[in-house]
Parts: structure tokens; sequence; C-alpha cells
């Protein structure tokens, strides 16, 4: 969400929040959008919505509207349901989530941009609150892959 309000801040959308799209830093718990192909200014319809993950995309992207913020967060909010274990089509993050954190994801996912966050930065500080809210002060833990 950082990354993304800058990048909305600067009049971008990134097009395409998909799982194949986030690089993560195991060690510093560190995550990195790549992937800026699909990028386009804000207001603008997207020029490309990758066939293989049509189902990911909101309806305005369907519909070859003009794309914002929303845009991008709901895409965001599918990977999300994705990584969680969710079920993608119905938008429907795991029930391993506390309710909470379903809640947050489903104001991601509503139909109309309108209806959706706007605003990426303020975002994730009620991400981040509702994170401290359901989990407690976040502590690090080394995560070891060998």
């Amino acid at each position: 969400l950082e990354a993304l309000g800058y990048v909305h801040r600067q009049g971008w959308v990134h097009g395409a929040i998909l799982p194949s799209h986030l690089m993560f830093h195991a060690e510093n718990h560190g995550l990195q959008l790549v992937g800026w192909i699909h990028a386009v200014q804000r207001n603008q319809p997207l020029t490309v919505v990758p066939q293989t993950h049509k189902l990911w995309y909101p309806p305005e992207c369907h519909r070859r509207e003009p794309v914002g913020p929303a845009t991008d967060i709901y895409l965001a909010a599918k990977s999300l349901v994705h990584l969680s274990g969710g079920h993608l089509l119905a938008g429907k993050a795991s029930n391993l989530l506390p309710m909470p954190l379903r809640q947050f994801i489903r104001g991601c996912l509503l139909e109309s941009p309108r209806l959706r966050p706007q605003d990426a930065w303020a975002l994730r500080e009620e991400f981040t609150a509702l994170l401290e809210d359901v989990y407690g002060a976040p502590q690090y833990h080394r995560l070891d892959m060998s």
C-alpha cells in the first residue's frame, strides 16, 4: 500500500497487482511491486487485461472505463484473498482470517470503484491499525528459509 500510495500521488495506476507481480523478501519481510508493463496514467482505461487473470480484475476494467487508485486497491485485495487461501471468484478471504480482516478485504472488493477506498496511504494506516488491534503490536520474527 505504501508503494501504491506513492504511485497514485504521481498520477499513475499499476494495473496488475497480482501475486506474480509481488516479490517478497523473506529476511527483511519486505515486498516489491514489479511488472509495470500494464501501468497507465490515472483516469485512463487499462490497455491490457491479461486473459490469464481476467477474473481478478474489477468491473471498470472489463467495461474499459478509466481506472484509478480504487482499481489497484481492488487488485491488491484479490491478491490478498488468493494468498490467504480464500475463494478468488467469490472474492472471499479465507475463514482462517479473523472477521475484521475479512471485512476490511470485502470493503476493498466492492463492485463500484466509487465505493472502494481511494487513498492507499490512508488505507495503509487503517490496515496497520487493524492488524495491531487483531494481532497486537508488531514483533520481528526471523524467517529462516534454509
